[in-house]
């Protein structure tokens, strides 16, 4: 066998074991964006909790600040306009 075979055949025998910690680092990425949502989600609660806003209030506001909600009823309000 060459060197350059015998190179070959090292790298290859490799790559099974890299495909491995790919998947296993992808794994472990998955769980650690899982994770960082519910220390989000955790957080807003608590954050909600702290200043007294209740979730349906905290939705309004959301809504509220939202550009596309905040779009759709100038939307309505000019059809209701022109329908006047």
């Amino acid at each position: 066998m060459t060197r350059k075979e015998t190179a070959l055949d090292a790298l290859n025998k490799k790559i099974p074991r890299l495909e491995e910690k790919i998947r296993e680092d992808t794994k472990l990425l998955d769980e650690l964006k899982a994770k960082k949502e519910t220390l989000e989600f955790e957080a807003f609660k608590q954050y909600l909790k702290d200043n007294g806003i209740t979730t349906q209030e905290a939705i309004a506001k959301l809504t509220a600040s939202c550009s596309v909600i905040h779009e759709q009823k100038i939307f309505m309000e000019d059809k209701k306009n022109v329908e006047c």
